[in-house]
């Protein structure tokens, strides 16, 4: 109406009341957009002049709202008068709960996938990942999710802090006392199906998520698209140095799925039936690290195992964690923390940083388990993913725990 009738309601005045939950102190994105057309139809009104309603006893006695949607609602109403106020016009439009913008968001992206806007080509991996998000809205349509996910980036000073565990020196790894913890071989399964309390390895991008939103569609992607609460973080955690790690507790799992990379395909609901914390999380931990990329023969070099090595070791410690026999020794003397109740969570993890990054596999693994050691975490839970590099490890863990044992 504003393209094809410029002007028509000039010399009008403009009223506008808009009434949302409590929470919002903004104005409506919506209102604005209207305003701007009735601009565009010859009425002067200024944003300021906008009668924002956020009271929720002159929501229920003046606008009408339902008390059952004091707490999500979206009531909007636009009062044009003539200059001679001879004529009046009222726009109305009101939204009872956040369902219908769910509702909306799936029904966009249906239509965005059927008009091939989302996708260049056809591209079967990707019409599953949309599959994936679509199912987690109509999921959320119908039952929205109670509790709480957190993020956190751990950092891991590289030099002397005050009251803070650094990183090891290569002398603190060799003269190491600490011994290693129980490893489990996986020939089958995946990480996000393990049933115990455990860090979970995201096989991460620099970039947390990496290119969960584009193309990409291998461990980290794909687990982005099953848990898609992850994909909140990718909004505000910048890139990781070498010595942080990002820690996820609570993600829920909506998708079933088969297939990985090109192969990939969503296959149907997933009922999360992990337990609650606390404070509402579910007990899925999730930690991610990213990997050096390209190291070809420098990952066998000193310093650049020390720096694969960091960040593991920052992503399965703490920042209260505790390192080497004296500072063990003195947590307990000093009456800290327990540490069979600290570290009683172990690490699920594969083959981080061996796909396209071209990472050493036999090297890899030991990294993860000597971090995992250090870290005093119980156990590591290894899935080799069919790399034929790590087809015999069992056999090998099982020859060096008889030797160990005589």
């Amino acid at each position: 109406m504003a393209e094809q009738f410029p002007g028509a309601f000039s010399g009008y005045s403009l009223q506008v009341m808009e009434s949302h939950q409590a929470s919002k102190l903004d104005i409506s994105g919506t209102a604005k957009a209207v305003i701007s057309c009735f601009q565009k139809l010859g009425v002067s009104f200024e944003l300021d002049q906008i009668q924002q309603i956020r009271d929720p006893k002159q929501q229920v006695e003046m606008v009408g709202v339902p008390e059952e949607y004091l707490n999500g609602h979206a009531f909007h109403m636009y009062h044009l008068t003539s200059p001679d106020q001879t004529v009046s016009f009222e726009f109305q439009h009101n939204v009872c709960g956040r369902l219908i913008y769910a509702e909306g968001t799936v029904d966009a992206t249906i239509f965005l996938a059927k008009k091939g806007c989302l996708y260049e080509t056809n591209d079967e991996k990707m019409e599953n990942k949309i599959k994936c998000i679509i199912h987690y809205f109509e999921r959320i349509c119908s039952h929205m999710p109670t509790g709480l996910v957190s993020f956190e980036r751990k950092v891991l000073p590289l030099e002397d802090v005050a009251l803070c565990v650094t990183y090891p020196k290569a002398d603190s790894w060799s003269k190491s006392a600490t011994p290693l913890c129980h490893f489990e071989v996986h020939r089958s399964g995946l990480i996000e199906d393990q049933s115990k309390e455990a860090l979970e390895v995201d096989f991460a991008n620099r970039y947390l998520g990496g290119g969960a939103l584009r193309r990409g569609c291998v461990q980290e992607e794909i687990r982005f698209m099953i848990n898609p609460e992850l994909i909140a973080g990718m909004l505000f955690l910048p890139s990781m140095a070498d010595n942080e790690a990002i820690k996820v507790v609570g993600p829920e799992r909506f998708s079933n799925y088969t297939g990985y990379a090109s192969s990939f395909r969503f296959a149907g609901d997933y009922v999360d039936k992990r337990d609650l914390d606390f404070i509402g999380r579910r007990k899925t931990k999730i930690i991610a690290i990213d990997a050096l990329c390209g190291m070809r023969m420098r990952q066998y070099r000193l310093e650049y195992l020390l720096r694969l090595q960091e960040a593991p070791y920052v992503s399965v410690g703490t920042n209260e964690g505790i390192h080497g026999d004296e500072q063990i020794g003195n947590s307990k003397e000093k009456g800290g923390p327990s540490l069979e109740h600290q570290y009683d969570v172990g690490v699920v993890t594969g083959t981080w940083g061996c796909g396209a990054f071209g990472g050493d596999p036999e090297i890899k693994t030991t990294i993860q388990w000597l971090a995992a050691s250090q870290a005093l975490r119980p156990f590591i839970s290894y899935h080799t993913f069919g790399v034929d590099a790590l087809k015999t490890l069992d056999e090998v863990l099982k020859k060096g725990r008889r030797r160990i044992a005589k």
